[in-house]
């Protein structure tokens, strides 16, 4: 179904590109399974059109209130960004930068637990919608990340989207726990047809149980370390089995594949659900 929407979306993609500018930020760092930024594989040959509509702002978040020593997680950036079609309206992604300022590792609240608003410039509400945490769990002083997507059918509204705000639900834990979905082999580059970016990686559970509900999520960072854009894949690793390794393929929740020359790493993240 995802698949069948990026290709109705791809059919409307606006040709017309835009110089961009995102308001400066502190270069996030990552703390997932796979913390450590990775090339990103580039596109080879021109992509299939011009940048479309792409913008972002970032404003800040409300700091929500912990006791002395617990984890206390704080909203830094809000980050917007757009993709106008032809057809009508357009795709937006909103990626918020978390931080745990807190003396305990904190648990974010899990699937459909965070949220954001999406305003328009008049600040009007345009849509909201859930956040996927990537990662769960952030440890004190760490940087996190919360990944959300929608779509605006009306050109009208589309036009006047503005800033975003993000929502996020936490508690306090002794500890990170050891992930057991490890990711290898992940690179970003255009798909078949040079309209969106696609990740390709493998996903094992080099744990003793089988994966109930699993996340593989990508941050797309720029060379100053900010993100750009943002990958999932939240059904490859659902259900896999213990000492299983599987293929992932994911084009969702659809990155203009003209942006990959601004790609210049990715953070990787795969972890098992926790609802409670």
């Amino acid at each position: 179904m995802r698949r069948l929407f990026g290709l109705l979306l791809a059919a409307g993609l606006v040709t017309a590109g835009c110089a961009t500018s995102m308001l400066a930020t502190t270069a996030p760092g990552g703390n997932g399974e796979n913390p450590t930024p990775t090339p990103a594989m580039q596109a080879s040959g021109a992509p299939a059109f011009t940048p479309a509509t792409v913008g972002a702002t970032a404003t800040a978040g409300a700091t929500t209130a912990a006791n002395a020593g617990d984890a206390n997680v704080v909203v830094q950036k809000t980050f917007v960004f757009s993709a106008a079609s032809s057809i009508g309206g357009g795709n937006v992604q909103i990626i918020a930068v978390v931080k745990n300022t807190g003396g305990k590792p904190a648990k974010l609240g899990g699937m459909n637990s965070e949220s954001f608003t999406l305003y328009a410039k008049d600040g009007s509400v345009l849509q909201t919608g859930d956040l996927t945490p990537l990662p769960q769990y952030v440890a004190p002083g760490a940087i996190g990340y919360l990944g959300g997507w929608a779509n605006i059918s009306d050109s009208a509204s589309f036009a006047t989207v503005g800033k975003a705000d993000a929502s996020v639900t936490f508690g306090s834990a002794d500890s990170v726990p050891a992930q057991t979905l490890k990711t290898a082999k992940v690179a970003v580059a255009p798909d078949d047809v040079k309209v969106w970016l696609e990740a390709k990686g493998t996903v094992t559970n080099t744990g003793t149980d089988t994966v109930d509900m699993g996340e593989i999520g990508i941050i797309l960072l720029d060379s100053a370390g900010n993100p750009i854009g943002w990958l999932e894949d939240n059904t490859t690793a659902m259900g896999i089995l213990a000492g299983q390794t599987k293929g992932f393929t994911t084009d969702y929740p659809f990155v203009p594949a003209s942006l990959a020359h601004k790609v210049a790493s990715t953070l990787v993240f795969a972890f098992a659900y926790e609802l409670f």
